[in-house]
């Protein structure tokens, strides 16, 4: 009898424990654990399967494969160029992407790209600008950083593939 008790006890924890980091909004559980370099490996394989030689190639990606990724902020950010805004724009449209958080379309969101770091490599991630918002003032350079995005789709450029990545959220480490 106090083994049932107890077991019911930690069921009704677990349950509780469970249902509130689920209960956040953000559905954090979607996002497998990743390096960018593993999905850049993933995601450059798919493209160029798809590549038609001769010609500009872009690739959108219907699968998103969400993932989790552990960085370091490098500090630094850009506006979006007009060739990855164009990309975002064909992805929006043939997907039918909306925008879940704003009254705005998706490609107001989507504005610009901060500088991150895995091992001695560089990144240049797309941040969602509700999320861009939320970073700290006070972040900088080297700050551990988990983002948590998707595959967009890819732009070949002179025979090399740049895979395009929008994150959607983020947590901090102190």
């Amino acid at each position: 009898m106090k083994r049932t008790i107890l077991t019911l006890f930690f069921v009704l924890v677990f349950s509780a424990v469970c249902e509130t980091a689920y209960s956040q909004g953000f559905p954090y559980h979607l996002y497998a654990p990743r390096t960018l370099s593993e999905l850049n490996d993933l995601n450059t394989k798919v493209m160029k399967e798809s590549e038609v030689e001769g010609s500009k190639n872009l690739a959108i990606s219907a699968k998103p494969f969400y993932s989790a990724i552990r960085l370091q902020y490098a500090g630094k950010s850009r506006s979006l160029s007009k060739e990855k805004a164009g990309l975002f724009k064909i992805w929006a449209e043939s997907l039918n992407v909306q925008s879940t958080n704003t009254k705005s379309g998706v490609l107001d969101i989507i504005k610009k790209e901060y500088l991150f770091r895995e091992c001695e490599k560089e990144y240049w991630l797309t941040v969602q600008t509700p999320a861009a918002n939320d970073f700290p003032k006070d972040m900088a350079d080297g700050d551990l950083i988990t983002l948590y995005l998707m595959v967009v789709g890819g732009i070949e450029t002179k025979g090399k593939w740049e895979s395009i990545y929008l994150t959607n959220s983020f947590k901090i480490y102190q």
